[in-house]
């Protein structure tokens, strides 16, 4: 309920001891300012106290890769001995954009569960002027996990407010990914079964049709550069569109301009052809590609088209920087890299070996 409906109720119940002929318009409004500033005030020293309890929490500050912890005195010591297991990585992926953290402290506080019978406990944090909390399962694998997994998601949110608004809009919203380079499972899972011809072409080794996929080319038309006459009409004859003007030709025949008019004439209802997952396998290959100061380069470039920033970031043209990023992309696909034929080959030729032997046995038992 918002804060000018409880006030609103509040002037509502408070009419059941005046009666409401004695109250004119003007004095209904002076109470209900009255009531939202008594509101505010209530708020501001809620907001004191958290504070004041937040910041004399015992805690034990150290430094990891440029970023000052401050963490609960009773995990400190796992902290920091698990967040310098991570400070490597952070710094392959941040680089010198760290810096811009160097007066900053991430800290954090623990409220333990209120009872037996609740499963989980809160850690509350504070960095810069970003503030949230995690609840945690009280498992005895999890209990210490958090103090990598809240610190790496903070970051993820700290790496966001870098991002200019086309590269967050090209992001479809989503955090930039974790984990790194040829980790990539989800986005080659993606493309393959992607409604879109180009997506699926773009995994075959076409990178004009990667272009299309991802959505590089500003001011493309969504509707010829994101799929295929065909994929269009594929999608129409999914029953989800009902009975939508031009559905039925353009399900027929592909024809762009019924489905556009199937489609809504806009991306609205007009799907990408990729979901977060490749956009974000590209970001992350342009950050690592570009060194320790693509992210830097990035944020001070961050209101030009996303295929222009990568191009800054990564320290590449786009044809070039699609081309590695897919060049990494199928390497990690089983049976592809150095000997992956000859490897998937003896391991089927191993199988039938296998499944020789126990049929001749399966026979010779039954003919016993």
């Amino acid at each position: 309920m918002s804060e000018r409906a409880l006030a609103v109720l509040a002037v509502i119940s408070s009419l059941a001891v005046v009666p409401l002929t004695a109250q004119s318009t003007a004095q209904l409004e002076a109470r209900v300012r009255r009531l939202e500033a008594k509101e505010k005030v209530l708020q501001d020293s809620v907001e004191l106290i958290e504070r004041e309890r937040f910041e004399r929490y015992p805690r034990r500050y150290f430094t990891v890769a440029g970023i000052t912890f401050g963490v609960p005195v009773e995990v400190a010591d796992a902290a920091e001995q698990a967040l310098k297991g991570d400070e490597a990585a952070w710094r392959a992926r941040y680089g010198s954009a760290l810096a811009l953290l160097a007066n900053d402290t991430l800290s954090f506080l623990v409220d333990a569960p209120t009872g037996t019978d609740d499963p989980s406990f809160t850690v509350s944090w504070r960095f810069a002027d970003q503030r949230g909390e995690t609840n945690i399962l009280s498992d005895e694998e999890l209990i210490l996990r958090w103090v990598t997994t809240v610190p790496a998601s903070v970051l993820r949110r700290w790496e966001t407010s870098l991002l200019g608004p086309p590269m967050r809009e090209w992001l479809k919203g989503a955090a930039p990914p974790l984990g790194s380079v040829g980790d990539d499972r989800l986005a080659r899972s993606d493309l393959l079964f992607s409604r879109s011809g180009p997506a699926r072409r773009c995994l075959e080794g076409s990178m004009r049709d990667c272009e299309r996929a991802l959505a590089l080319k500003e001011g493309a038309d969504p509707y010829t550069e994101w799929y295929d006459p065909a994929d269009l009409a594929a999608m129409a004859r999914d029953a989800s569109y009902g009975r939508a003007p031009g559905r039925a030709s353009c399900a027929a025949t592909g024809e762009l301009e019924a489905c556009r008019s199937a489609f809504g004439g806009n991306t609205e209802r007009l799907l990408p052809p990729t979901r977060t997952e490749v956009r974000g396998s590209l970001y992350l290959y342009a950050i690592q590609a570009g060194g320790s100061e693509a992210l830097a380069r990035l944020h001070a470039d961050s209101t030009r088209s996303p295929a222009r920033q990568l191009e800054v970031a990564s320290g590449m043209s786009i044809d070039s920087l699609v081309a590695g990023w897919h060049s990494a992309l199928v390497s990690q696909r089983p049976g592809t890299g150095p000997d992956g034929g000859v490897f998937a080959l003896t391991v089927a030729l191993l199988w039938s070996v296998v499944l020789l032997a126990l049929f001749a046995w399966r026979f010779r038992w039954h003919h016993v």
